[in-house]
């Protein structure tokens, strides 16, 4: 299972193996992350502070703005 979390600063983190370890991703936006959701396996999103709202259709691979 792929647990993802966000936070300040654009900070886009996913674990695989239940928290041993993190990977962080580019999430593209410097502002405040504070809720991810995924569709599907390839299909997230991204939302925080001044309306900052970022996707990724690849699994999380790379982040990009967009609604």
């Amino acid at each position: 299972m792929t647990v993802w979390i966000v936070g300040d600063n654009g900070m886009v983190l996913h674990t695989t193996n239940g928290g041993a370890s993190w990977i962080e991703q580019t999430g593209g936006t410097l502002n405040g992350l504070n809720s991810v959701f995924f569709l599907d396996a390839m299909h997230g999103w991204a939302a925080g502070d001044v309306k900052t709202i970022i996707r990724t259709t690849d699994g999380g691979a790379t982040w990009s703005p967009g609604s």
